[in-house]
């Protein structure tokens, strides 16, 4: 598993050791199925057509029939090679799901930026020795509630807060 598998504020178990499990590959396609799913499986016009998080939008190279016969594995495959951040294997193994999440959303250097100003580090957007070591130190729940707070604060400065941020919330609680 991924110790806490979603942001917010509902955990589970005692996560109260240091987030110190890495991400695995298997984690990785675990975290994109799981994100995949808390999406949902329904095509949507919203203002563009997508299933799965995947916005024909963001993906031109895609056609609307492709995005209504979108699977979830298909999508975890576009949100694994597109949207996981490099270097983030060498994360904690619960920033699997919110790092990916957040990364399908506002972009994978956005995402990496987030976790680096939850951490008070410096935010260029790559993930680098001091985002690892300082990723370490936390428990899991302070870093993940940390994590949400700084995407959260990101998605209310947006423009795109009532078409993205309120779904995204409402899925992150789930």
């Amino acid at each position: 598993g991924f110790g806490c598998r979603i942001l917010g504020r509902r955990h589970r178990g005692n996560h109260s050791l240091v987030a110190s499990v890495s991400i695995t590959l298997g984690n990785i396609a675990q975290a994109a199925l799981w994100v995949t799913m808390r999406e949902g499986s329904k095509y949507v016009e919203n203002p563009y057509p997508s299933r799965f998080g995947i916005s024909l939008h963001y993906h031109p190279e895609l056609t609307e029939a492709d995005v209504r016969a979108m699977t979830q594995q298909r999508a975890a495959q576009i949100m694994t090679a597109q949207y996981w951040p490099k270097g983030a294997e060498a994360l904690p193994s619960c920033l699997a799901v919110p790092l990916l999440s957040f990364a399908v959303l506002d972009g994978p250097v956005s995402a990496v930026q987030r976790l680096q100003e939850a951490l008070a580090v410096h935010a260029d957007g790559e993930i680098g020795a001091q985002t690892v070591h300082a990723a370490q130190l936390p428990t899991a729940n302070d870093l993940l509630e940390v994590y949400f707070g700084t995407c959260m604060a990101r998605l209310h400065g947006s423009p795109r807060w009532l078409t993205d941020g309120v779904g995204w919330e409402r899925r992150q609680m789930r």
